[in-house]
């Protein structure tokens, strides 16, 4: 559906450097960076409010290059829902409809709750409403791509969780959506495809579970929010071990040994006990409870085994185990749930 061939785009000193993708019709597709990593950027670029010279956009086997900007059937939505300001709610709605009118109008102001802003002026709004109406907006122009660049970053928590749930819809029903963020927690919850970007560069794209459980560097890792990661130095061949400092030997599958490794343990593939667990895990370790945090995820439970583990459970699990600080506990992991990466 959209296809992004050798992209490349220079502005000042900051490049997007051969940028490929293959984004599917339906999909719900985020860029997730640090600011200034070139995620707005190349939204632009896809909306045509840039021209580059270097590389295609094909949407629906189109060349982006040869059609007008408003022949695009591209919607994009910056953070500030850029409202006209001199128009009310209901005029900015109908601003991209021919005649006047739209026959899911109704039906749209009922779905997304804005009844009561149809007379109000853009500066009476709160930013939480002034991007639903400009998603609503971008609904009635008829656009088939939905580009939002950073949509949930200025908005409260109540009407963060009202947007998620409508950018959420928006995708349900078929709308292809591109969403840029610095957030993981966003694409976390909303993506079924993610591109990490770093430095005008895509340096890793997959599945949600791809990218956030088999992150294929340490820049990623720390991204996309995981924080078992740890240096550490090969001890044996066989068994497979790391040693972690200050004297923790954790078990891998790997069939790639370097001598100086970055390991990652995904907090969701620990498993925690009040007693030691007798399976196939080849790794578990008797632990301290150091703190309990609630989690976009669960539970976040902090133990000290040696060095400082955070492991995931559920609310259920945290009430069953009694589960407090100061507590023994044993925490589990398969081998082949550790990530090994050669350390820089």
């Amino acid at each position: 559906m959209l296809y992004i061939n050798h992209l490349y785009y220079q502005i000042g000193s900051f490049t997007l450097n051969d940028i490929c993708l293959h984004i599917q019709q339906g999909d719900y597709f985020v860029f997730l960076g640090e600011s200034g990593s070139g995620k707005t950027l190349l939204l632009e670029l896809i909306a045509g409010f840039r021209t580059f010279k270097q590389g295609e956009i094909l949407l629906n086997n189109q060349n982006l290059l040869l059609k007008p900007v408003y022949k695009r059937g591209i919607a994009y939505i910056p953070n500030d829902g850029a409202l006209f300001p001199h128009l009310n709610v209901k005029k900015n709605l109908l601003y991209a409809v021919k005649n006047g009118t739209h026959p899911l109008l109704n039906t749209i102001v009922q779905s997304f709750n804005l009844s009561l802003l149809l007379n109000k002026m853009p500066a009476e709004l709160s930013s939480g409403e002034k991007q639903k109406v400009a998603i609503a907006r971008a609904l009635l122009s008829g656009a088939t791509l939905f580009l939002f660049d950073e949509p949930l970053s200025s908005v409260d928590a109540h009407a963060r969780f009202e947007i998620m749930l409508m950018l959420r819809q928006l995708n349900q029903q078929g709308h292809t959506v591109l969403h840029v963020t610095h957030d993981y927690h966003e694409a976390l919850t909303l993506a079924r495809h993610v591109a990490i970007m770093h430095r005008g560069k895509i340096i890793q794209t997959g599945n949600v579970h791809e990218i956030f459980n088999q992150p294929n560097n340490l820049f990623v890792a720390k991204l996309s929010g995981i924080k078992n990661v740890f240096n550490a130095i090969l001890r044996s061949i066989d068994p497979k071990q790391y040693l972690i400092e200050p004297n923790l030997l954790i078990t891998v599958n790997t069939s790639e040994l370097p001598q100086k490794a970055i390991l990652i343990i995904p907090a969701n593939d620990i498993v925690l006990s009040t007693q030691k667990l007798e399976s196939s895990m080849k790794n578990s370790f008797l632990g301290i409870v150091k703190d309990i945090i609630q989690s976009h995820q669960g539970i976040d439970v902090l133990i000290d085994i040696g060095v400082l583990m955070h492991v995931c459970i559920t609310e259920a699990s945290l009430s069953n185990m009694l589960i407090s600080q100061g507590k023994e506990v044993w925490l589990s992991f398969k081998a082949s749930s550790v990530k090994v990466l050669p350390s820089a």
